[in-house]
Parts: structure tokens; C-alpha cells; sequence
């Protein structure tokens, strides 16, 4: 029989003047050894569900909760929800590990990498005071003086200090953590956001406990770092026998790391059960839809499947769902890769409406010392009406290549060249009509989109500033704007923060569409979106895209987000280009070393 670590019994979380639960009598149980995954879209009440078992609500949030939490280790039973303070901080520290979704905001920018993970074996062992501070100044003077010998160099060599030391860089190694000993001397904006994620994951298994709590822990990642710390954690968890409950709404990665999974939907659990059960016979039509609603790997589709897919009209005209199985439909929506590869081509016979040569930029210090070469000697051709994926791993340019083409990012040599006109020489009035012709979509709709604007005021700044239509004609023109995106009417008397991430992403869409774009930049513009939002913003740009002959260029670490609205496809890595051409060529059979290597992350 399974040894039980974590039980959830009955729980309920309440806002203050909120009548509906917004977790509403959920139970959820963790297994010694397990991997147990907890998915559902935003506002599902995972992250509440998570933050309840640490009791980590702020105090001004107004929020209750009532049911029972109980932890178990060996016979000794801890009852959560009943601790007094002291009692709760104890078990936060030496019991419960758990890993945020954002590593730069978990991590102290004033401390060094290992003084912060050094700092949970210290707190364990109750050192004073005056010890904490002199180890502190050991650390810190140690970290000078290795900087300016260029090698690590140890004041201690003995005793707790240098014991936990020796302790962290242990840990660094087992985490793949880039030269270890360097790091623990490191501060967090000098790591990547893969490393530092890892540092995060030694700070909470470096206590050895009992219970893992991930919330989103790599949802910022690309696919290859998040393919690699997926697999050094479960490595390291089943040698462990590590209960862990991974919070996702990623049902990808849930399916690659999860024993077992609960379905939340407006703060119920709706279905659980195995990972094969889950996935390959759902029994609830949310779970299938939101299968369903995941780009699959091994093939293109016209269409992403969404809830419209499983319902039709009977024969008396009632809508409602039909019976077809989840294969039936991809099978349905599939397109052969011949088919695929010979509308490529034609596309490819169409003038090139950019052309990018031998482009380079380099981000400078003071002094004009080269710290950055994000972009290396790159040339290519973006063809009429096509939709060309860029794909790559963080750091490797995708973004400031992105930048570079809208005009935003002034390149240190080289040529971005529009309808055969340099972008960067054109005189003021070619460039306004550059800026109309070529619109960027970026990643967080929220914070491309001024709080203090309804939709309207957003949607009519474009279109009065590049005289669009006449005055009298803006409300009609903002209202087929909302139309095209498929919004209600009502949005545009809204502010930002009054819609939902998928609504905001439409907006954002739509403001791009008013200035009647030829080519729209998309940088990330669906990576923090749920699956069936995501499904449904990507049929929608399909749709667009057909509908006003646009062309597109569609920046992503997604690869079956590529697959999916791509007619080629290029792979850079470190500012350069390693392969281009037609999607399904390079996704049958990528030629590169490289290019197989991340196609792979994807299977």
C-alpha cells in the first residue's frame, strides 16, 4: 500500500464579499515516490489550492478557507490548517520544498546564488545572529577576492560555514548547474533563466523533504531547458522518493512527468485519475476538450481542435455534442505533407516583400566594449503571404531579430530592406508608411496595453493618429476591429484589467489589424495563454491571415505551435542561422545536428 505524504480533505477557499467559492470542496491526495499533477486553466484555483497547503495568503487578500490539510512523515500526522505560527514556520522550513514559476522574482538580487541555498542549511541549524552576519561578510569577501585572483578562493575550510558550502556546490553539480563553484559567487542576472530555475530547485531539495511543491516551475523556459530540468527532477525525485505536486496548466508536460492527475475547472476537480486514463479515455467533455485544444506534434493541422469541433446541430435543431472520438477528428483535420509542402513552394514564387542581408547587432557597455552579439552576419527572404516560424532556444536572437525587422531595434550593419527600400535609411513619410505596413505583436498582452485606456480609446488612437477613416466613421470602423477578432461589442467600454489574457491578446490583434498591416511581427504572442485560448487565438489568425492576405512572421520556442501556422521555418541558435525552409520538410527531416536535436524536445 501507498505511503500517504500530502492529504486534502474537503477544501474550500472564499473571497470576502464573493459568494461562490473559489475553491469549492476539492480533495487531493500525494503518494510517497509520486509525481501527482494538477492542471487547469488560468483562474482554475490551482495556484490557491497550492498556496493553501503553506497557508501563504496575504494578509490583506481577505481570503478563507476551511477543510483539513494534513501532512503525514512516518506515524506523525501535522494538521495544516490547525498550526499555530511557530509550528507552520517550522514545517514550511524543514518540511515542505517548493519551486515558483518566476526564478527572478523568487531570488533575492542582493544576494549571491549560493549564499541564498546556503542560507536554508544555516536557518536549519539555529546559528546566532552574529554568526549569520560574519558569514555573510566571509561570503561576500570571498567573492571579491575569487574575482580579482580569476579562481575560487576559500577563507574557511573547516566547520558549519564551510561544510554547507561544500553542500551547495554539491548540489549546483547534481543540477547541472554551470560551473558550480563560480555560481555559488554568482548574483541572479548574471544566470540564464534555465540556471536559474535550478538554483531555485537545489534551495528547496537541499533540506531533504518530505514534500515538493512546483507551481508552473518552467512555463518562461524554451523546450530544450525545459525538457532538461524536467528530466533531472524526476530523476532526482524518484531516487528520492520525493511526493510532489506539480501545478501546470501545460498538458504536455503534465503527461511526461505525472503518475497520476487531477482536472480543475472554476475550482472544482472535475476528473482524476492515471496519466494513461486521463489522456487516452477522458471522461469529462472539459478534459477531452482541453486535449484536444494541444497542437499534436506528429503532424499539421487546418485547424486546431477546439469545443465548436465536438458539437453539431441534431435532426430536430438542437445544438449539442456529437460522438467522435479524439483521433477521428485530427485524423479529419490533418493535412498531407505533400499538400503542405507544395503550397510552401508556391508561396516561395511570390516577391519578397522583406529581405533581410548580412545583418548583425551588437549590444555595447560604456566604452564601446562588445558584450552581446546577438545577431550574427544573418540574411534571408520573407515571401508574400507566407508565414515564416522562427524558433530557437532563449538568448539565441529570436527577439531581437523580431525588433530588428519592425524597426525598433537599430542593427550595427547590415540591411532590412521592405518592397526593395533600406527600413533604416527611409525618409519621415516612407517610414510612417513602414510603420503602418509592418505591425509587431508582442508576448503580455497586459503590459503592451496603456491600464488607463478603455478598448475604444486603444483601438482609436491608431486610427485618428494614421487617419485611417474619417472621424464620423471610427466607432464603425472599431466595431468591425472587434468583430474581426471575434470580441463582443461591449469589450471596447472596458479597461485591460477587466478582461481575460486570451481577450487582451485579441486587442492587441486588433490594433495591429487597424492600421491595415501587410506583414504583423508575433513575438511569443501565444506562450502564456491557456491551451483552449491559445487553440482558438491561433484558428483566429489563421483565419486572418487568409482573409486579408497577410504575411506573417511567428517567433516561438513552441515547436508544435510552429508546425501548426508555419509555411517555413527558420532555426537559429546563438545569433545565427542553422536551418531554413519548408516546415514539414525540416520537421520530417531536419538535416542539421542541432535542428534534430530540439525537434526531438518535442516528441
Amino acid at each position: 500500500m501507498s505511503e500517504l505524504v500530502l492529504e486534502i480533505k474537503n477544501l474550500f477557499i472564499n473571497a470576502k464579499n464573493y459568494q461562490k467559492p473559489l475553491v469549492n470542496d476539492i480533495s487531493i491526495n500525494v503518494n510517497k515516490g509520486e509525481i501527482v499533477g494538477l492542471v487547469g486553466e488560468s483562474g482554475a484555483g490551482k495556484t490557491l489550492t497550492s498556496l493553501s497547503i503553506l497557508n501563504l495568503f496575504d494578509k490583506n487578500s481577505l481570503l478563507t478557507s476551511k477543510g483539513s490539510i494534513n501532512l503525514y512523515k512516518g506515524t506523525k500526522c501535522f494538521n495544516i490548517s490547525n498550526l499555530d505560527k511557530e509550528n507552520l514556520r517550522q514545517l514550511r522550513k524543514n518540511q515542505i520544498g517548493l519551486i515558483f514559476q518566476e526564478p527572478m522574482s523568487a531570488l533575492n538580487p542582493m544576494m549571491t546564488c549560493g549564499n541564498q541555498v546556503m542560507e536554508v542549511i544555516i536557518h536549519n541549524n539555529q546559528i546566532r545572529t552574529l554568526k549569520k552576519v560574519i558569514y555573510s561578510i566571509v561570503n561576500t569577501t570571498e567573492r571579491i577576492i575569487s574575482k580579482l585572483l580569476n579562481r575560487d578562493f576559500t577563507i574557511l575550510n573547516r566547520g558549519l560555514y564551510f561544510e554547507a558550502k561544500l553542500k551547495v556546490i554539491n548540489w549546483f553539480k547534481i543540477l547541472k548547474i554551470e560551473d558550480p563553484e563560480k555560481t555559488f559567487s554568482k548574483y541572479p542576472h548574471e544566470l540564464s533563466g534555465g540556471q536559474k530555475q535550478r538554483v531555485i530547485i537545489a534551495m528547496a531539495l537541499i533540506k531533504n523533504p518530505i514534500l515538493l511543491l512546483a507551481d508552473e516551475p518552467t512555463t518562461a523556459l524554451d523546450k530544450f531547458t525545459q525538457e532538461a530540468i524536467i528530466d533531472d527532477l524526476k530523476t532526482l525525485q524518484k531516487e528520492t522518493q520525493l511526493a510532489t505536486l506539480f501545478v501546470s496548466h501545460d498538458l504536455q508536460l503534465i503527461k511526461k512527468i505525472a503518475d497520476r492527475i487531477y482536472i480543475m475547472k472554476n475550482g472544482e476537480i472535475i476528473e482524476e485519475g492515471i496519466n494513461e486514463e486521463i489522456f487516452n479515455s477522458p471522461k469529462h467533455l472539459y478534459t477531452r476538450d482541453l486535449i484536444a485544444s494541444c497542437p499534436p506534434n506528429d503532424r499539421k493541422l487546418s485547424e486546431l481542435p477546439t469545443r465548436k469541433h465536438f458539437m453539431s446541430f441534431d435532426n430536430e435543431g438542437y445544438l449539442g455534442d456529437i460522438n467522435i472520438s479524439l483521433n477521428e477528428l485530427i485524423k479529419s483535420l490533418t493535412v498531407a505533407k505533400s499538400k503542405a509542402v507544395n503550397k510552401s513552394k508556391l508561396l516561395m514564387n511570390n516577391n519578397a516583400i522583406m529581405q533581410i542581408k548580412k545583418l548583425n547587432k551588437v549590444y555595447k557597455a560604456k566604452k564601446n566594449k562588445a558584450i552581446n552579439h546577438v545577431i550574427k552576419n544573418i540574411s534571408f527572404n520573407i515571401f508574400q503571404g507566407e508565414t515564416l516560424g522562427i524558433i530557437g532556444e532563449s538568448g539565441s536572437g529570436k527577439s531581437s531579430l523580431g525588433k530588428t525587422l519592425v524597426g525598433i531595434n537599430v542593427p550595427t550593419s547590415g540591411e532590412v530592406l521592405f518592397k526593395n527600400k533600406n527600413v533604416y535609411k527611409m525618409n519621415s513619410e516612407l517610414i510612417k508608411t513602414f510603420r503602418k505596413s509592418v505591425q509587431i505583436v508582442f508576448q503580455d498582452p497586459y503590459s503592451s496595453l496603456n491600464p488607463n485606456q478603455t478598448i475604444f480609446e486603444t483601438l482609436k488612437e491608431p486610427l485618428v493618429v494614421h487617419k485611417i477613416v474619417p472621424k464620423d466613421l471610427i466607432n464603425q470602423e472599431i466595431d468591425k476591429l472587434l468583430n474581426q477578432v471575434d470580441l463582443p461589442l461591449i469589450t471596447k467600454n472596458k479597461f485591460p484589467r477587466e478582461l481575460s489574457g486570451g481577450q487582451r491578446q485579441r486587442v492587441c490583434i486588433a490594433r495591429a489589424l487597424a492600421l491595415e498591416p501587410q506583414v504583423i511581427i508575433f513575438d511569443e504572442s501565444v506562450s502564456s495563454l491557456d491551451v483552449s485560448v491559445k487553440a482558438d487565438i491561433l484558428n483566429l489568425l489563421t483565419r486572418l491571415k487568409n482573409e486579408h492576405n497577410l504575411t506573417f512572421v511567428f517567433i516561438s520556442h513552441d515547436l508544435s505551435v510552429i508546425r501548426f501556422i508555419s509555411d517555413r521555418i527558420m532555426v537559429i541558435k546563438d545569433g545565427k542561422i542553422i536551418e531554413i525552409g519548408i516546415s514539414e520538410e525540416i520537421f520530417n527531416d531536419p538535416k542539421d545536428k542541432y535542428s534534430k536535436a530540439l525537434l526531438l524536445s518535442n516528441s
